[in-house]
């Protein structure tokens, strides 16, 4: 009983809850558009991080080839960033 009740106390004592966002690779997304696009929230519980629901989040922004997504113990996570860097831009007029 004691045991769950410690269990119980470290889990909401905040000791998990999110404090940073490492983003890495992003070249042609902005690092605001992949946090807000991860769903993720600091102050939230990494307890909570659904790896795979993060990471299907970034894939749909259209610049973002392939996101992984890490837990850093206890109070952090990381995405890093495979996308498409956007080259050139041009415009075609016809008369």
């Amino acid at each position: 009983m004691l045991c769950a009740v410690l269990v119980v106390a470290v889990l909401r004592s905040g000791y998990f809850d999110l404090a940073h966002i490492d983003v890495t690779g992003n070249q042609a997304v902005a690092e605001a558009e992949i946090v807000a696009a991860s769903g993720l929230s600091l102050g939230s519980s990494l307890l909570r991080v659904s790896r795979a629901r993060v990471a299907a989040g970034l894939l749909g922004l259209p610049r973002i080839k392939r996101a992984e997504v890490h837990r850093q113990w206890p109070r952090g996570v990381a995405i890093a960033i495979n996308g498409q860097r956007h080259i050139a831009t041009t415009e075609i007029r016809c008369a």
